[in-house]
């Protein structure tokens, strides 16, 4: 230990310890915050889809995620076969391990990134531990914030996402760092490292392409110039980053799991898939006509939440620090890093939220809550700057006392955002939208739902009843048809519901399958979709689940309400007399709704997502209170308008 005449320095061995403990202590904190808010049931958006093909393999959604599908299908094998553990606990809730294990390792890397942008050649080094704290604190409000904390435990390719991000500011901070006299291999290293992080990001997540900034550095290298060594580098490390999409060949003729698009021609599909042209390759959605700052606008609103106003100030005052640096000429080289963080923050969050075009929505607002994470992660790297500046300058001075109130103010505004955030963060609460799947497949199940034999039909038109429908019947034999009617004006999706079909022994008319696959007028292929459901009503059962159907209004004529889906039957004399009472229909929703009504009595909706999927139900029980009205049975009444109450109470409708 060295003396000074206010306190006793530590040595260089305990500043070393200190650092270490620093660094444990970011990704253990982050493993707990994500063991605590784990899921335990399907999560939102795209959880299911993930969760098939984790069980079941398959190519999803473009871009399609290889890189992402691949480590979900060896960590659920890892589960099932080489540790034995049930499949109904490998799916889908330790799936979600997996996001936190990547998280945890990316609050390490990104804390480590920063430290050694921090302890830089060149610059003063800090005499007390409080400088490595300082940086942990920064990286832990981020990975606190909710946006990252629930990607932390989504079955979604974010948190791989955000570990990419991690990793790239590491390699420029180590790029920053490295000596003017570094050998060019070392440069072309560095580079080789860029590409193949971004040929990783194109087989996981195109949004990383929008942080190109932070590669900067690696590619100028020592000289802080271009060279033909860099370029190589990355050239060759980029097209290494792309042998994950080899899971395409492998997946492109899974019949257990879901194929997303015609695989048939790999070449002439394989572009169209990674470039999102089904939805436009900038695009979120297909025709999307919204405002570009409707996107910004959201935003904005998820970041102040999601920070809390006190890391929500710390971080204006790290960027304003970081802007004034830059704009002076003197020290303008000792704010790099946290001027590139701050230009990914900009492009990765303001610019890429406004080539979406979002509509402005309830569901824009959840959309961009997803978005929002890969932003805050840049965003740690000007608060940590910040902090550091700060403590830095009380280090210099040699007086503890001031430090340690640091510290301890530090340490209180991480339990004020941990306890802040995990309401909004804890999946393990979220169980009304997978609920809701379960509990209108086993109303299926029921005498009144199953009254004849036949195959199954299941129509929707949302994405929270495809996949999980998709999940929840994938050992189902036989297996029901589930029509998604916004994918039902692609050929391919149509040409794969009848090669099912005919696989199964349906016989259609061979001019409307010869119509079928070809590209039609919308309105035409919703026409050929009513013939088709109206024939499968005579053989088997068909229900319409959540929303409306405008464009198949035929099929409307002969209905009643079942759970959250409408059951279709054949007009005909003989159909209406099979229709069950009214009494017999309001008893059994009664029975279809009590395990969900339970779970919203205990556990509201805590997500858009969730308040969404109680859509079907709301409208069967506004269709029972209708029929209940005009029978006079105020019995029924009462019962149907106390079932609308709790959805609507719980929803906060």
């Amino acid at each position: 230990m060295k003396s000074n005449n206010l306190y006793v320095q530590p040595s260089d061995r305990s500043l070393s310890r200190n650092r270490a403990m620093a660094g444990l202590s970011v990704a253990g904190l982050t493993a707990i915050a994500g063991i605590a808010a784990l899921p335990r049931t399907t999560t939102d958006m795209d959880g299911a889809e993930f969760a098939l093909i984790a069980a079941k393999g398959g190519i999803a959604h473009p871009p399609g995620y290889p890189l992402y599908s691949a480590m979900l299908r060896l960590w659920h094998e890892c589960f099932a076969r080489w540790f034995a553990v049930p499949p109904e606990i490998t799916s889908p809730a330790a799936l979600a391990l997996l996001s936190v294990l990547v998280s945890t390792v990316a609050a390490w890397v990104l804390w480590d990134g920063i430290m050694r942008w921090q302890e830089r050649p060149g610059r003063e080094p800090y005499r007390t531990g409080s400088g490595p704290w300082c940086v942990a604190a920064a990286v832990l409000c981020v990975m606190l914030a909710s946006p990252v904390w629930r990607a932390s435990t989504g079955i979604e390719p974010f948190a791989l996402n955000n570990l990419m991000a991690a990793c790239l500011v590491w390699i420029a901070a180590t790029a920053l760092t490295s000596r003017p006299a570094a050998t060019e291999r070392c440069t072309q290293n560095m580079a080789f490292a860029t590409g193949l992080l971004f040929g990783l990001a194109f087989c996981n997540h195109h949004s990383l392409a929008f942080a190109a900034p932070m590669a900067l550095p690696a590619l100028a290298g020592s000289r802080r110039r271009l060279t033909r060594a860099a370029i190589w580098g990355t050239v060759s490390g980029f097209v290494t980053g792309l042998l994950p999409m080899v899971w395409f060949l492998l997946e492109m003729d899974s019949t257990a799991g879901l194929v997303w698009g015609d695989w048939s021609r790999f070449l002439a599909r394989l572009p169209v898939h990674i470039f999102r042209r089904d939805y436009g390759t900038l695009s979120l959605t297909s025709g999307a006509t919204g405002h570009w700052w409707n996107g910004p606008r959201y935003l904005v609103t998820v970041f102040e939440p999601g920070l809390t106003w006190v890391w929500s100030a710390i971080a204006l005052a790290g960027m304003a620090a970081t802007l004034r640096q830059i704009t002076t000429r003197q020290t303008r080289s000792h704010a790099t890093l946290e001027g590139l963080a701050i230009a990914c923050f900009l492009t990765t969050g303001f610019l890429m939220s406004a080539l979406f075009r979002l509509e402005p929505t309830p569901d824009s607002a959840a959309i961009m809550d997803r978005f929002a994470a890969l932003p805050l992660i840049f965003l740690a790297t000007p608060i940590a700057g910040f902090l550091y500046r700060v403590t830095s300058i009380v280090d210099h001075g040699l007086r503890p006392a001031p430090q340690r109130l640091i510290l301890a103010f530090l340490a209180m505004a991480l339990v004020f955002q941990a306890a802040h955030q995990f309401s909004r963060s804890d999946r393990g609460r979220e169980s009304i939208a997978d609920l809701h799947i379960r509990a209108s497949l086993a109303a299926l199940r029921d005498p009144l739902a199953s009254s004849d034999s036949g195959r199954v039909w299941i129509v929707t038109n949302t994405d929270v009843d495809f996949f999980g429908f998709q999940y929840w019947t994938a050992d189902m034999i036989p297996r029901p048809v589930i029509v998604q009617t916004g994918l039902w004006t692609s050929v391919w999706y149509r040409k794969k519901i009848l090669k099912d079909l005919g696989q199964s022994g349906v016989v259609f008319d061979p001019a409307l399958t010869a119509t079928l696959e070809e590209r039609i007028p919308e309105d035409l292929a919703f026409a050929a979709l009513s013939r088709i459901l109206i024939g499968a009503a005579r053989q088997g059962r068909v229900f319409l689940s959540t929303g409306n159907f405008p464009k198949m209004d035929a099929l409307l004529d002969v209905t009643y309400p079942v759970a959250s889906f409408v059951r279709v039957l054949t007009p005909g004399p003989e159909t209406s007399a099979s229709v069950p009472s009214h009494q017999d229909i309001v008893d059994a929703n009664v029975k279809y709704s009590a395990p969900l009504l339970k779970a919203l009595a205990a556990n509201p909706c805590n997500t858009a997502w969730e308040c969404y999927s109680l859509e079907g139900w709301r409208r069967t029980w506004m269709a029972l209170e209708v029929s209940s009205r005009a029978i006079g049975d105020q019995s029924q009444l009462k019962i149907c308008a106390a079932h609308l109450n709790a959805i609507r109470t719980r929803e906060g409708l």
